[in-house]
C-alpha cells in the first residue's frame, strides 16, 4: 500500500510517501521554496516525493493528512490533486 502523508501547518508544512511500511521519500517545504517555516498546504513538496519515488499521483492508495486547516480548505486542495490523478 502506497500511502502519501501530508502536514500542512501554520508554521510549517511537507509531505512524505510510505510504500508498504517503508519511507521512501520525505520532504520539508522550506527545503524547496527557501522560506524558513513555510506553512500552508505543500505542492512543491508532494511532487518532489513523487520524484523522489519515482510515483504518479494515480499509484497512491491513501492519503492521510494532518492539518491546520479547516476540513473545507482541504478538499479544496485535495480537489487539485484528483485532477492530477485524471491527466
Amino acid at each position: 500500500m502506497k500511502i502519501l502523508g501530508i502536514i500542512d501547518g501554520q508554521h510549517d508544512s511537507g509531505a512524505c510517501i510510505l510504500d508498504n511500511d517503508t519511507l521512501t521519500a520525505a520532504v520539508s517545504e522550506e527545503r524547496i521554496t527557501r522560506i524558513k517555516l513555510d506553512g500552508g498546504f505543500p505542492y512543491k513538496s508532494i511532487e518532489e516525493c513523487f520524484r523522489i519515488a519515482k510515483l504518479k499521483p494515480e499509484d497512491i492508495d491513501l492519503i492521510a493528512v494532518g492539518s491546520y486547516f479547516q476540513p473545507r480548505y482541504l478538499q479544496e486542495r485535495l480537489e487539485n490533486f484528483n485532477q492530477l490523478k485524471r491527466m
